[in-house]
């Protein structure tokens, strides 16, 4: 793929690409078939909303192909909401989405806006506190009655660019991210007792048999979707799925170097380019053997070594003790509380710079 971004209105007759492109980018997160199913009417755009003034969509196009889309929505003559923002997930970790929003933001701003409303999906929220949303509560979603979903808000500054305002083209440079195919490609991390390595099929009974078990999960930012059998089954079909890609999911398996027994599984999900956010997690049967912070030691290394991140953050719930015993063992300084874009409780937000870690 070239290195230039082209963003530009939607034309009407892009309609159906676009609505393919929002479903195949939701997907990317594991969801069953009946979940993508229930959900397909509110993510199909048609010809009628690019036409409608009251809608603003925007395209990101690299190489002739339409690799990523924003739509905003004008509530009132300051509000604004996000109707839509999908990247093809082969083009993730690119900044493509980050160019999207800020579009928006400069669009919104030129627009006489003061706020961009957002009803996230619970994956995406970090990005979104990322680009400078604030959490603000929860909502019910359109396409699954009792799922609630994050909602977040972003102030428009108006000083910003007012480029946006532009029904004219406008290209960017395309910079990947630390997370690009080389990552996981080659040989698997190892430490003195663990390997931690791509997901497998023969590890689908015991991913999907921790993922199913409440008490495992209950501090693990996955949706309840997630944490049933068939989701938790194509979550980790995305997941090996998306090695062949250009921009694999940072997620592994560790198991045990001298039995091979599958002991848990741990991840990485960038922040931005200097920033990694660390997760991991060991099965009951593997627990109080040190596999946990052994895994967060070596995980994170590896973010700096191989990946050149600079921090690896771990939020973590006031409640969860093991994890804080873990995350100050493994040499990550507790920097306060913080608010949980999921939920009105706050996180401690656990942070490790490149070059301060702990050693064994």
């Amino acid at each position: 793929m070239e290195n230039t971004l082209t963003l530009r209105t939607a034309e009407p007759e892009e309609a159906k690409i676009l609505s393919e492109l929002a479903m195949r980018s939701k997907s990317y997160w594991g969801y069953s078939d009946d979940f993508m199913n229930a959900c397909k009417a509110e993510l199909t755009v048609t010809s009628e909303k690019i036409q409608d003034s009251k809608f603003h969509l925007v395209v990101a196009e690299s190489a002739g192909e339409i690799i990523g889309f924003y739509g905003v929505e004008r509530l009132s003559p300051l509000q604004f909401e996000l109707e839509a923002l999908f990247v093809n997930p082969r083009d993730m970790g690119l900044g493509i989405g980050r160019a999207l929003i800020d579009h928006a933001k400069n669009f919104i701003a030129a627009s006489g806006g003061g706020t961009l409303l957002i009803q996230g999906d619970p994956n995406a929220e970090e990005f979104y506190r990322a680009v400078g949303a604030q959490p603000i509560g929860e909502k019910e979603s359109a396409s699954i009655p009792g799922r609630f979903l994050p909602m977040l808000l972003i102030k428009i500054d108006k000083d910003e660019d007012v480029r946006a305002a532009s029904s004219e083209p406008e290209s960017l440079d395309l910079k990947p991210q630390p997370n690009s195919s080389t990552a996981v490609t080659g040989i698997p991390i190892d430490s003195d007792r663990l390997q931690i390595r791509q997901f497998t099929q023969e590890d689908v009974e015991p991913f999907t048999s921790f993922m199913t078990d409440q008490a495992s999960t209950r501090f693990l930012a996955f949706g309840d979707e997630q944490k049933s059998h068939e989701g938790a089954r194509q979550l980790l079909e995305a997941t090996i799925s998306s090695y062949e890609t250009e921009h694999p999911m940072l997620a592994f398996a560790v198991e045990e170097l001298t039995t091979g027994t599958f002991v848990g599984f741990c991840g990485l999900t960038p922040h931005d380019e200097e920033t990694v956010e660390i997760m991991y997690a060991v099965m009951p049967h593997a627990r109080q053997k040190g596999y946990a912070t052994k895994i967060a030691t070596t995980l994170s290394q590896y973010a700096f070594d191989r990946l050149g991140y600079r921090r690896v953050v771990a939020p973590i719930a006031p409640a969860n003790e093991p994890s804080k015993i873990v995350a100050n063992k493994a040499g990550f300084k507790d920097h306060g509380l913080l608010p949980n874009a999921e939920s009105a409780e706050v996180v401690h937000q656990f942070v490790l710079e490149r070059g301060v870690q702990k050693q064994d």
